[in-house]
């Protein structure tokens, strides 16, 4: 049966029963893992799935169910368990579903080579990418994990207010962590990259980036505890922008637990910061014609020139705070209710390159790694994280240094970026790049 067809025949049943409003939501899919070690294949794993979440809205009480049977007994039963379960349910007068008409825009976000690439050549990838990582350097001793991922989805929503849409899309990618060792320690190091194009995956380079960071952290000694410059590589400084997800997202204004709560219009991040979050991206992983509940995706500045400018909606959050949905309600599977997400959210881009920032810091710390990021609070926005890095001196990376600490509060830390690269990096849906953060405390020796 065709997800049109499942939706038409679920909305004619509500509307025969003259239910309230209902939300058909029919989703396939597919998935493919290949885990190598030692030049062979550990695992190879393919999944497909494909269901139906119904969503009814009736006198303010929602209901959901979902099945993945999609057979008329099966489809006619969910129906009657999402109607049911209103009536389990307190009434939200801010719960309604999309009536939007999608415009007619072009949005590539399916890439046929993928799907044609012989499997055997994406064997070969993964296969590449420990090759390239064992030949970096002898002091590389073992894998700890290589893999080759893929993933293709194809969506289909309808409800009973007049909004229909559908997309297809998929996106790949590597992903590669190795063991060094120079007989005193070992280190691990990771090197990653996702694409929307199996053509735009470069084995080798992921191979060689896993090498280079576990090597380059080989021979640790101690720092001294002090306030100094930090440098974020993109993939931390993504992970420490990943605590904005919550603060920046209207339920946790509604909620009173934003950190960034009556702080619209000011200052909270350095001027030269520019954060937004894009469904709309050229390329981008999150990248769709419009979100779990039918709104059409968009391009949402949240902190410009420093400035908080708004926060992410879905249609509950934005109904409450009386604002207009964002596109960010995501829906990761038939089986879950649409939730208030991030699609691609990063920071821009900057102008000058990460050797250049670099070159220009006297003393400081390139932080390769931190532990603890989700335990930030995200009301007050302080944290303390371990960390680990590697120490610059006069312009210059020279020892690797671990087991140290970085405190602070979140807003002190981006009111305090100095410099920012031109490397902007996705890992694989929140992106940064990399920064330059002056006068934070760091615990050392």
């Amino acid at each position: 049966m065709k997800p049109k067809d499942i939706a038409d025949q679920i909305i004619k049943l509500a509307k025969d029963a003259q239910n309230g409003e209902v939300e058909v939501f029919v989703s396939t899919h597919a998935s493919l893992e290949i885990d190598i070690l030692d030049g062979q294949i550990e695992a190879l794993d393919s999944h497909t799935e494909t269901g139906v979440g119904i969503r009814v809205l009736e006198e303010e009480k929602l209901g959901f169910a979902y099945t993945s049977e999609l057979n008329d007994d099966s489809i006619d039963d969910c129906l009657k368990k999402a109607l049911h379960n209103t009536k389990c349910t307190s009434a939200n007068p801010f719960l309604s579903f999309s009536k939007n008409n999608l415009p007619k825009t072009k949005m590539e976000i399916y890439s046929p080579d993928i799907s044609a690439t012989p499997l055997e050549n994406k064997i070969a990838l993964a296969k590449t990418m420990e090759e390239a990582a064992r030949a970096y350097d002898k002091r590389v001793l073992k894998t700890e994990k290589v893999t080759y991922e893929e993933a293709e989805y194809e969506v289909y929503l309808q409800n009973s207010g007049g909004f229909s849409g559908s997309f297809k899309g998929n996106h790949c990618g590597g992903f590669a962590q190795i063991v060094a060792g120079d007989g005193k320690a070992l280190e691990a190091g990771m090197g990653f990259s996702f694409a929307k194009r199996f053509k735009d995956l470069d084995a080798t380079a992921i191979g060689k980036e896993a090498a280079e960071n576990a090597i380059e952290l080989l021979g640790p000694r101690p720092t001294r505890s002090r306030k100094t410059t930090l440098v974020l590589s993109p993939r931390i400084a993504a992970q420490i922008l990943g605590i904005l997800t919550t603060p920046l997202s209207g339920e946790a204004l509604i909620k009173g637990k934003s950190l960034f709560k009556d702080k619209k219009g000011k200052l909270v991040a350095a001027k030269i910061i520019n954060i937004v979050d894009d469904g709309t991206l050229a390329n981008g992983i999150a990248t769709a014609p419009f979100d779990g509940e039918g709104i059409p995706s968009q391009k949402t500045s949240l902190i410009s020139g420093g400035v908080l400018r708004g926060f992410l909606h879905n249609i509950y959050s934005a109904n409450a705070t009386k604002n207009k949905p964002t596109g960010n309600a995501a829906r990761g599977s038939y089986q879950s209710f649409p939730v208030l997400s991030t699609t691609n959210f990063y920071i821009e881009n900057g102008t000058d390159a990460p050797d250049k920032l670099i070159k220009n810091i006297k003393d400081g710390i390139y932080i390769t790694r931190v532990m603890g990021v989700h335990t930030a609070n995200p009301i007050s926005g302080d944290f303390s994280f371990g960390a680990q890095g590697i120490v610059i001196e006069n312009g210059e990376k020279t020892y690797s240094t671990r087991g140290i600490t970085i405190a602070g509060n979140i807003i002190e830390l981006l009111k305090s970026i100095t410099a920012i690269g031109n490397d902007l990096r996705f890992t694989p849906t929140i992106g940064s790049p990399t920064l330059v953060v002056e006068n934070v405390a760091v615990g050392g020796h």
